[in-house]
């Protein structure tokens, strides 16, 4: 008997679904996997390091100095590389992740965590839920919710946010999750598929980083981190509905991509030729869009559940 061929996997998260303005861009993206070649980032490793110190430190299994050293451990390798300027150093993130825990100490910050069916506190729960599949592709709806809780009593999901956004802007930096696909799609999946009673609210938890200032410094004083947070974002039905609608339809336009390449939506582009990771390939004849995928990008299976945020 012979055994059918394995079916490609489609992954759809929340940082994609931001791409889909552009389906040729989704495409590149999901469908191709392809990304731009390595390069070391530092700043993504930091921000790494805080998500496991939170993790780690909202499980409540480990003592605070615990917590702190994982992360400073998983950032040691990354800081060997590190430009002559970087103020992302060792010393900062262990700073910055003291300055948090004596902000909000454990049990006394409004957090509480909650557990599953095992008994396991609900941080960092990642998602894959199969949606849609033929004989050849699966859909899969997937993601990572940093912290599944209440917020003094309120149900709400927590996504943890490291910035290098001036803390001055932190309201304009909030109002912009107040819409946004992430919160929205995280919110439509806690309902639909993991068991909320109703529509969760988000809690966007902000850790503003910056560089240090001198004066501070001769004071003693560590003044490069700023932690704030938004107020808990809700919506209404009639608002879930048209995102469950938008999200449908977008989800039809993945299923035409397997058979049919999308075209350049140079409307969705931000300026000519500019900041989208596939510009030069855009324009490109076939033979010179072969060669410039071979010297710019590698092909890998996009599959977010293997990402470290």
């Amino acid at each position: 008997m012979t055994t059918p061929p394995e079916k490609t996997t489609i992954f759809v998260d929340a940082s994609s679904l931001k791409k889909i303005a552009c389906g040729l861009r989704f495409y590149r993206n999901n469908l191709e996997g392809l990304k731009l070649k390595a390069i070391h980032n530092y700043k993504m490793a930091y921000g790494t390091a805080f998500h496991k110190f939170l993790q780690n430190y909202y499980n409540g299994a480990l003592a605070e100095d615990a917590c702190i050293q994982i992360a400073l451990d998983y950032f040691t390798p990354h800081a060997t590389q590190l430009p002559e300027d970087a103020w992302h150093t060792g010393t900062h993130l262990r700073k910055s992740l003291e300055s948090y825990a004596q902000t909000y100490p454990r049990g006394g910050d409004g957090i509480e965590v909650a557990k599953d069916t095992e008994g396991k506190p609900k941080t960092e729960c990642k998602f894959a839920l199969p949606f849609w599949n033929n004989t050849t592709h699966q859909i899969v709806l997937s993601g990572t919710i940093d912290l599944d809780g209440t917020y003094y009593g309120t149900p709400c999901l927590i996504d943890h946010k490291t910035t290098s956004s001036l803390p001055q802007f932190s309201k304009s930096f909030f109002e912009g999750y107040d819409m946004d696909i992430q919160t929205m799609f995280y919110t439509w999946i806690a309902k639909t598929f993991l068991g909320h009673a109703d529509w969760p609210a988000i809690l966007i938890n902000g850790i503003f980083l910056k560089r240090p200032t001198q004066k501070a410094a001769k004071l003693e004083i560590f003044d490069g981190v700023n932690l704030e947070r938004s107020g808990l974002i809700t919506y209404t039905d009639e608002q879930m509905k048209r995102f469950e609608g938008w999200l449908m339809r977008k989800l039809e336009e993945i299923k035409g991509m397997i058979t049919q390449t999308p075209q350049p939506e140079y409307s969705a582009c931000k300026q000519s030729f500019g900041l989208c990771e596939y510009w030069k390939l855009c324009r490109a004849s076939a033979d010179l869009e072969t060669d410039l995928k071979t010297m710019h990008y590698e092909k890998t299976s996009y599959n977010p559940l293997t990402f470290q945020d």
